[in-house]
């Protein structure tokens, strides 16, 4: 299996240079009781377009079996859809003269549904019907074995067509159901199931559904009763063992769950006060908890493994954690299916991240358990075969599980190799059988600090010190040289530990900084330049682009910033002229996330950026005390209104200024007159107002301060 070091893959993100904010995971259902795939109807017609493909030699697809339907009986021997051409180059009557069958039951069906404009008249009604018993006659005279199914299945759909739902029923008692077992025989018993539905048999039509695995079909006939307690009930009282249960109850738990879960977060977060909504939900949960336990108490199920599990779940959705675990407990070792003993116990394991802990015991447990939901992931990726459609349940849990659980949660106990090890374990599962997110992994890593990297590093070489450690370090790589030295001095560079970066940026090759997307902007622009008097502009068109592209770096501007900023405190600490203090806050500001040169402490860059870890130096606070130092004591005119202006120009704190609207909803300005921004501007215009208006172009020119000035006359 591939394995990834945690900096390959923050390789890759490296190359999103523009971030597009930040991105939030959606919470994923935790019980499950079937598979989800069941939910597919398109994926139990795959060795339907199995078999077109293999007769095609590989030029159909689904989307061309799919445009049968669009094909009229006026275009068959002209259409060139690769079924047909197939045919017709092999001059294959026998499959011509079902096709010419096939694509008129097609375009019947595709005239007489629901969403059709143009109503029929009496004589087309007449018409399609007559069409219809001569493709039913057709059908059911076929005396050919090779086409048996496919002509046996064109049979039942045209007798639906027709009404004839019980001739359906005995057909498929006869005939149908002694056919060999192929996607059409397959789809032949759903018209079956159907058939016994609009005879008013709906237990034995659900019994067909349930053993066909057709949850779809089971959703749309219980959809009334969904997210409902009394729906719950109403289908238990009709049958205590009804396929249907295994949809309503795990609808109903995921529901309830993830509004309980909902609600708690949105009072966490202060959206509002959800206390009512919170007790409300939580006495429906507790109304559905006491039902089941009724129900495995009293002996009333076949399946007490999912009534159990339901129960324990939404027990540890209400915060009762600790009879949930017991609860749980016993479901893992109850009767039902090995998905319902499976997933009780998964659900064990969501609720016991509640008291994640260092100890052995717990460690242990968790290694254990991470293995086999590893395991249950994979395996069922298999089986989801090219239906990307569907969802891989096991691995969806794991990742909320994995980043939503367990990483925050070690975080706050100051575990922090613990928790960057599973954030890589997950990383390597994505990477290797599932769509890749590194935001996770690139959001962790890029809030530790150096020196917990370093320590990371020194972790992942020792090898760990107990089974899940151990299992976790074998889950990646240790950490390839060049890029480690490259984050470590980086980080340092945010640090603002610029001699601890140099010895780190040194061992960084030029050949890895031309790998990254930040290679561009650093080949473009220059940290000399003052943010505040012009904007480097970078990516405008695509000509830029395309451009930059071409322009490799010609030495580490990392490494040369720490040298020069070193130089720069120097002086100002030897010397704290205006001059001094304007170089640095110039330094300063360009490598902040607010700078031309963001790429100097970081390795993408979006409207979000902020100061993101503890230890990360404030070069925008910094920048703003030494231009409050500087144009106090400049004595250079032009320096001087240089200093004023940069101090303006600089966002930090609350807005300049905020749009409020009268009675009349005319916008008007109010100006936050306590905070910086406007404190600067103030001072600003005063220097304007000073000088008379015998300024430099960069401050007369100023939009900003006209307007300003302007608001400050009226």
């Amino acid at each position: 299996m591939k394995r990834f070091s945690i900096l390959s893959v923050m390789a890759v993100a490296w190359l999103l240079s523009q971030a597009c904010g930040p991105w939030i995971r959606p919470t994923y259902d935790v019980f499950s009781v079937y598979d989800s795939k069941q939910l597919n109807p398109d994926a139990r017609l795959k060795p339907m377009y199995d078999f077109w493909e293999k007769y095609t030699d590989g030029r159909a697809s689904s989307w061309t079996v799919d445009a049968l339907s669009s094909i009229t009986e006026n275009e068959l021997a002209t259409s060139d859809n690769a079924v047909l051409a197939t045919a017709r180059m092999r001059g294959d009557s026998e499959m011509l003269a079902y096709l010419r069958h096939l694509i008129t039951y097609l375009n019947i069906v595709s005239g007489t549904g629901n969403d059709t404009w143009n109503y029929p008249t009496r004589d087309e009604l007449g018409n399609r019907k007559a069409r219809m018993q001569e493709i039913a006659t057709a059908a059911r005279t076929y005396s050919g074995t090779r086409l048996r199914d496919q002509y046996a299945l064109l049979q039942v759909r045209a007798m639906v067509h027709l009404g004839d739902a019980r001739g359906v029923v005995d057909y498929w008692t006869k005939t149908g159901s002694a056919l060999p077992e192929t996607v059409y025989k397959d789809m032949m018993r759903g018209l079956y199931a159907w058939s016994l539905l609009s005879l008013g048999q709906r237990r034995e039509a659900i019994a067909e559904y349930a053993d066909m695995g057709d949850m779809h079909s089971i959703q749309w006939l219980v959809y009334n009763q969904r997210f409902s307690l009394m729906g719950v009930k109403q289908e238990f009282d009709k049958d205590n063992n009804s396929p249907t249960l295994v949809y309503l109850v795990q609808d109903y738990v995921n529901n309830l769950g993830s509004t309980l879960a909902s609600l708690k977060l949105y009072t966490e977060m202060g959206y509002g006060d959800m206390s009512s909504e919170l007790k409300s939900n939580r006495v429906e949960a507790q109304k559905f908890v006491d039902f089941a336990l009724d129900v495995v108490k009293n002996n009333k199920t076949n399946s007490p493994a999912m009534w159990l599990a339901a129960a324990g779940l939404l027990m540890h959705y209400m915060g009762n954690t600790d009879d949930a675990l017991k609860m749980l407990d016993k479901a893992m070792k109850m009767k039902g299916t090995k998905r319902m003993t499976d997933n009780a116990r998964l659900c064990r394991l969501v609720a016991s991240t509640t008291y994640a802990d260092m100890s052995k015991k717990y460690q242990d447990y968790l290694c254990t358990e991470l293995q086999w939901l590893a395991a249950q992931a994979k395996d069922e990726e298999h089986g989801l075969g090219d239906d990307t459609n569907a969802e891989n349940h096991y691995f969806s849990v794991m990742t909320n599980l994995v980043y939503e659980n367990l990483v925050p949660h070690y975080q706050k106990m100051g575990a922090t190799n613990l928790a960057t090890s599973l954030s890589v374990m997950m990383s390597n599962l994505e990477s290797d059988e599932y769509p890749g997110y590194f935001s996770d992994l690139g959001s962790l890593i890029t809030k530790l600090t150096a020196d917990q990297l370093i320590d990371y590093d020194r972790f992942v070489k020792s090898g760990g010190d107990n089974k899940l450690e151990k299992w976790l370090v074998s889950r990646g790589t240790p950490l390839d040289r060049d890029h480690f030295n490259d984050l470590v001095g980086t980080k340092y560079l945010r640090e603002g530990a610029y001699a601890k970066a140099i010895p780190y940026l040194e061992k960084v090759p030029l050949s890895l900084i031309n790998e990254q997307g930040i290679s561009r902007y650093m080949a473009r622009r220059s940290y000399d330049v003052e943010r505040w008097m012009r904007r480097q502009v970078v990516d405008r068109d695509w000509e830029d682009i395309m451009m930059g592209e071409n322009i490799p770096v010609t030495y580490n501007q990392k490494l040369q910033y720490c040298r020069d900023v070193l130089k720069a405190e120097e002086a100002v600490n030897s010397n704290g002229t205006a001059e001094n203090l304007y170089r640095l806050a110039t330094l300063y500001y360009q490598a902040s996330y607010q700078g031309d040169c963001w790429y100097l402490t970081r390795y993408f860059h979006s409207a979000y950026d902020s100061i993101e870890y503890v230890g990360e130096k404030d070069l925008v606070t910094a920048t703003v005390e030494l231009l409050k130092r500087a144009k106090q004591i400049a004595t250079d005119p032009l320096l001087k209104q240089k200093c004023y202006y940069a101090a303006a120009f600089i966002p930090y704190g609350e807005p300049l200024y905020r749009t409020e609207y009268d009675a009349n909803y005319k916008p008007y300005i109010v100006f936050n007159n306590d905070g910086y921004m406007f404190q600067a501007m103030f001072e600003l215009a005063n220097y304007y107002y000073e000088l008379r208006g015998n300024v430099a172009p960069f401050i007369s020119k100023c939009d900003v301060l006209k307007l300003f000035l302007n608001s400050a006359e009226g």
